[in-house]
């Protein structure tokens, strides 16, 4: 019994052994599963604490730039103006070029050219084989004389490559951005300047060494379609001084400057209604002086905003015509329609408003430019008028001088030199309350 008794403890302690070791293990994978879990905490509040102050700096810049109760406009350059518009008809000094020729015409001078008497000023050809191989000429004639004076030593030994470039991307701007429907007067001698410039640029930087091999190709050319001319034109040439114009109507001795002081408001709006199309009968047209005359009829109460000697502008934008200066010649009232005529006198003599008897135009009394505000920026602090703008997180008072107002906006004169005062593209404070100057808006 003692040895059994002895053998079981030393069988108990030899089976422990194993247990203890175990449970050593286990003891330590505890501690290691407990450290990961306390790391993986850590972790996830890291991350949540990271997203709370994300989400908290996010709410605060909503709360800063969405919920912030001043709203903002910029500053930006405007003009406006008093206007009033008219549909009118222009009348002019000018008589028509008749004869007998019959024929297909070709102008030889540019559109509002100022010709002395005797200056041809037009062909009669034929047939259209003939007027085509002429056109063809002149296009030859001008590539030649192009040619020729890029070959001049004299020229291309002052002129320097890159001076010739610019000049030719300032013509090649002057076409492409003119606005649709805009003529522009001189186009043919512009392109042939561009040609000419960019010939000079092939010679003085040695890509061609001459022009004359194409100088002689170019009057063979012009030769040979020089005998396919089959007969002279009739040439029309100027019976007076004046300014030509290629295309008439037949009104030019029907609406005259001396018929001005006669023309009634249903007058003009016969004139307006009228279907007045190009004569191609005549051979063109002179205008004898270069004042020209534009009347129209307004109602009784529109006539009061103009009086004789008065200065003002017409707006032709829809002929693609910049604004020109004009005067109030005369105001003519009219007891039967309870109208008036309106006669305007210019002396800005646009090719583009020559051709044309009638155009609807914009009269410009007086413009406007500076800096626009709305009306609600507008505000008085100390007697002072002004706005509040938005300037490092601060309202700070700038002072304006107001030149134009209506109802949807404020036009302010510029003083770009005066920091008081409110500048180009600052952030105007529109509406809000209790503003002062460097109140705190955040």
């Amino acid at each position: 019994m003692r040895r059994s008794d002895r053998k079981t403890p030393g069988r108990l302690q030899t089976d422990r052994k194993p247990g203890t070791a175990a449970s050593a293990a286990d003891t330590r994978r505890e501690k290691d599963a407990g450290k990961s879990r306390l790391v993986k905490k850590a972790g996830r509040y890291a991350t949540f604490a990271v997203l709370a102050l994300v989400v908290v700096y996010l709410g605060f810049q909503a709360v800063r730039f969405f919920g912030s109760p001043y709203q903002t406009e910029a500053v930006f350059s405007y003009s406006t103006g008093d206007t009033l518009p008219v549909n009118g008809l222009f009348v002019r000094d000018e008589k028509q070029i008749e004869g007998a020729a019959q024929g297909i015409r070709m102008v030889a001078v540019s559109n509002a050219a100022k010709v002395p008497a005797g200056t041809e000023v037009a062909y009669i050809y034929q047939n259209e084989a003939d007027v085509d191989a002429v056109r063809e000429i002149a296009v030859l004639d001008a590539h030649i004389r192009l040619l020729q004076q890029a070959s001049d030593p004299a020229v291309i030994n002052s002129v320097h490559p890159d001076v010739l470039s610019q000049q030719a991307l300032e013509r090649i701007s002057a076409l492409t951005g003119l606005a649709p429907g805009q003529k522009l007067d001189g186009m043919a001698e512009m392109k042939n300047d561009i040609l000419r410039l960019l010939s000079l640029k092939n010679i003085a930087t040695g890509r061609e060494e001459s022009f004359t091999d194409k100088i002689a190709q170019l009057k063979q050319q012009r030769e040979k379609l020089q005998k396919e001319v089959s007969s002279s034109p009739t040439v029309i040439t100027a019976p007076d001084t004046g300014y030509y114009v290629g295309s008439s109507d037949g009104y030019e001795q029907k609406i005259t400057p001396a018929s001005l002081k006669d023309l009634t408001p249903a007058q003009i709006d016969g004139y307006l209604a009228a279907e007045i199309h190009s004569d191609n009968t005549s051979y063109g047209k002179l205008i004898g002086d270069f004042h020209w005359y534009f009347a129209f009829a307004v109602p009784a109460e529109q006539a009061g905003q103009f009086r004789p000697g008065q200065s003002l502008s017409l707006d032709f934008a829809k002929t693609g015509v910049p604004k020109v200066k004009a005067t109030v010649e005369s105001v003519t009232a009219d007891g039967a329609s309870g109208r008036s005529s309106v006669i305007l006198v210019s002396d800005y003599l646009i090719p583009a408003l020559l051709e044309g008897r009638t155009a609807p135009a914009t009269v410009v009394f007086n413009t406007y430019s500076g800096l626009r505000i709305s009306p609600e920026a507008v505000r008085f602090v100390d007697g002072e008028k002004g706005v509040f703008i938005k300037q490092n997180e601060l309202a700070r008072f700038k002072k304006i001088e107001d030149i134009y107002e209506n109802d949807d906006f404020v036009i302010c004169k510029e003083h770009p030199e005066d920091s008081e005062y409110l500048q180009l593209f600052d952030e105007v404070i529109i509406g809000g309350k209790d503003l002062y100057d460097k109140k705190p808006l955040y």
